[in-house]
């Protein structure tokens, strides 16, 4: 499976890489593809720092390497220092930090200890916490006993005292009440102090305090920490290394009074605390990418993806077209890798993988986004009727490009997610200026979200109860290849009945197309016809079912088509199969083919079980009858020279049919989509059926003498027998007055003439 360096690689031709660049992607596949494992896909949701150097993506140990050294050579020259560890968020400073401590831990030399001052509750308890973890570094050895009591003493007189801490309006006093169990006697500040001092100058570690994460306190938090290391926290061997994103501390000062609203002075007092700044090296480019390319490359191994090529190149475009901006730090790619892999299970198998991987990028850096793409659903996956005037090229651009500002922070990020829109959505692509959509076979085929029948699983992350899932439907076909219909195939059953389009559209794309699966499955296909139901003429199902069967039939080849013929009847019956025919003779006649063998062989049986049923029907009372209509519609359609006048006269004569009442056998019934489902509905009279079966001269004939043309309703939905009668009859009268008053006028025309 190709992960994002090779899809990258593979799209080199439009990409501006270097064969070096090349070589090291290749590298990092080929060394992935074998490290690849299930502790990889537990790496992308672990946002703790790394635990050992092998887990270094970044190559930090050199990093840390030259600050214990930066600290060694400072401590030698100085008694007390401010060090700070500047990234951005999300950049690894916590790794590293974590790496410089392990090395300061086992150099034996320093007395390591650390704070994270976001995980204090409130400014009293986080002076207390400064001062206990001060004490907590001097060492327990002999004679320290005597250092920590100083140093407990000097925090008591510090909160006791009148300090700079109420400049913060702190109520200094109670802050650190268990150091205060500690001290007896009023003593001043400096001269605890003094004392302490001239304790820790005998130490033979020096101390340092690691602060993470200042960039994440409130402005008073920030600032009394800077004035804890600054005015209170500057003793003899003991040093501080603070870790913070500058711009975000900068932002912070500025809002306390300190700074009043001046990034510039909050700068000029960040500068005044942090004596030696080590800037973190950003992450190579090639180092995230590698990141990112692991990360999806475990997803996609993890959850056995499946994804064409077309797909891994259009997911590398977006990446390196759109996507790269936004993923330059390692948190960024874990968060959004994050994303990927707690979402995608819920989907597994149902949706296109790259489609996916964007609308997830979308959904975790442009959340605002997802309820705009929802609302015009419609218009996104074009179902929409739009009755007003057709918007023009422009006019849709710049609607969709108000539409994207309106719900984007960054003007700066329009532009990419307008691109990132247009590569998934045709109908964005398509009016997007600079946009060039690449061509798709078919966006069901490939469960792109862009069709009506994938894009609620994107955005609602399962498959609904309108829905099947298509690992059901590939599961119900594998079932019919093997001769047992299971669980699958009744689940697809079920939803037939009121989803019929969606699982039959499914069922026609996945099945195999080869002679020996069209034989195996189209009785099972058969009999779903009398569970599609008739909607109206806007409904797909039943369309959808005869087009299914008729290319089944054509593609089979069977050692004895009679038998099968005969056997797609039983499963379904002989109406049924006799529309998927000629579906598919009418499609073979406007293509200009001829009929395949097999189809021609089905016909032929299907018109003698037509005969034959129709023989059956002609023993019966008219009113008793069944199918009439189809089964002589499609004896006339599909053996057009027959003489269906002389069997319809001879049915007459010996059977139990008679006129007026066997008129009812030519009345059409249809079905119309009503409120509460689809419901019956008369239709036209079928006079050219009666001219074939009767001749309308003769029909004339069988006319009551005292018979006159009454009303009906058109379309009406009474079907009974006397409203089928009345509406040939009615059909037959209107026809008889035409040709009387054409006759009148022709002998008319020839008397004027004489």
């Amino acid at each position: 499976m190709a992960g994002l360096a090779e899809v990258l690689r593979l799209r080199s031709d439009r990409i501006h890489t270097t064969p070096a660049l090349r070589a090291s992607m290749l590298r990092c596949h080929h060394r992935r593809m074998a490290d690849a494992s299930k502790s990889d896909l537990a790496r992308i949701l672990d946002d703790d720092p790394v635990a050992n150097e092998e887990a270094d993506l970044f190559n930090r140990g050199p990093f840390a390497d030259r600050v214990v050294q930066v600290l060694s050579n400072v401590a030698a020259q100085t008694p007390s220092a401010v060090f700070g560890l500047l990234g951005p968020w999300g950049s690894g400073k916590t790794s590293a930090l974590e790496m410089v401590r392990r090395r300061l831990e086992n150099t034996g030399q320093w007395s390591v200890v650390q704070l994270n001052p976001w995980m204090v509750a409130d400014l009293p308890s986080l002076i207390d916490e400064f001062f206990r973890t001060l004490i907590t570094a001097v060492p327990k050895a002999a004679g320290a006993g005597g250092l920590r009591e100083k140093l407990a003493r000097y925090a008591g007189t510090v909160a006791s005292a009148s300090s700079p801490l109420r400049l913060l309006g702190i109520d200094a006093p109670g802050a650190v009440s268990g150091l205060q169990a500690l001290i007896e006697g009023d003593v001043s500040l400096e001269s605890r102090r003094t004392d302490l001092e001239g304790a820790l100058e005998d130490l033979e570690c020096p101390i340092i305090l690691i602060l993470d994460d200042l960039d994440r306190l409130q402005p008073d938090e920030l600032l009394l920490i800077f004035k804890l290391v600054r005015l209170l926290g500057r003793l003899p061997n003991t040093y501080y290394l603070l870790a913070f994103d500058e711009r975000t501390a900068i932002d912070v000062l500025t809002q306390t009074g300190l700074a009043n609203d001046d990034p510039a002075r909050a700068l000029a007092y960040l500068e005044k605390v942090v004596q030696i700044r080590l800037d973190l090296p950003p992450a190579h480019p090639m180092q995230v990418e590698r990141l990112l390319d692991e990360s999806l490359t475990a997803i996609i191994e993890h959850h056995e993806v499946e994804w064409s090529l077309d797909d891994q190149k259009r997911l590398g475009a977006a990446y390196t077209t759109h996507m790269k901006r936004y993923l330059r730090e390692p948190r960024q790619v874990k968060r959004y890798c994050a994303q990927v892999e707690a979402l995608y299970p819920l989907v597994r198998g149902e949706v296109n993988f790259a489609d996916f991987a964007i609308v997830t990028f979308l959904r975790t850096f442009h959340p605002g986004l997802v309820p705009t793409l929802l609302l015009h659903r419609s218009e996104l996956t074009r179902t929409a009727f739009d009755f007003g005037r057709k918007k023009t090229r422009d006019e849709s651009a710049a609607l969709w490009r108000q539409r994207v500002e309106e719900v984007v922070a960054d003007p700066a990020d329009v532009e990419s997610v307008l691109g990132l829109l247009a590569g998934m959505f045709g109908v964005i692509g398509s009016v997007v200026d600079g946009i060039h959509m690449s061509g798709h076979s078919s966006s069901a085929d490939r469960r792109s979200v862009e069709t009506d029948e994938y894009f609620d699983r994107y955005f609602y992350l399962g498959v609904s109860d309108s829905d099947i899932a298509d690992a059901t439907v590939r599961s119900a076909i594998g079932e019919l290849l093997a001769g047992a219909p299971g669980a699958s195939w009744a689940a697809v059953v079920s939803i037939i009945h009121e989803h019929g389009p969606i699982a039959l559209d499914k069922l026609r794309r996945f099945a195999p197309t080869d002679s020996s699966t069209a034989r195996c499955i189209a009785p099972h296909v058969a009999q779903l016809g009398p569970v599609v139901p008739e909607r109206g003429f806007l409904d797909r199902g039943q369309p959808l079912w005869r087009i299914w069967l008729a290319e089944l039939i054509d593609a089979a080849e069977p050692d004895d088509p009679n038998a099968f013929a005969r056997e797609l009847v039983e499963k379904s019956s002989i109406l049924a199969v006799a529309r998927a025919c000629h579906a598919s003779t009418q499609r073979a006649q406007e293509e200009s083919l001829d009929p395949s063998p097999t189809m021609v062989a089905v016909i032929a049986e299907i018109v003698r079980l037509i005969r034959e049923s129709l023989e059956a029907q002609a023993l019966l009372p008219v009113t008793e009858t069944t199918d009439v209509y189809g089964l002589l519609s499609y004896w006339t359609i599909f053996e057009p020279g027959a003489d269906v006048r002389e069997w319809f006269s001879r049915a007459v004569e010996v059977g139990r049919w008679a006129f007026p009442d066997a008129f009812a056998l030519f009345a059409s019934v249809g079905t119309l989509s009503g409120a509460h489902g689809p419901v019956p509905a008369l239709g036209d009279a079928n006079t050219e059926l009666l001219e074939a079966a009767v001749g309308l001269h003769e029909a004339s004939s069988l006319l009551p003498d005292d018979f006159t043309i009454q009303s009906e309703p058109h379309w009406g939905t009474d079907v009974s027998f006397e409203a089928r009668r009345l509406s040939v009859m009615n059909a037959v009268a209107r026809w008889s007055k035409q040709i009387a008053a054409h006759d009148s006028t022709q002998i008319e025309d020839g008397v004027a003439d004489s």
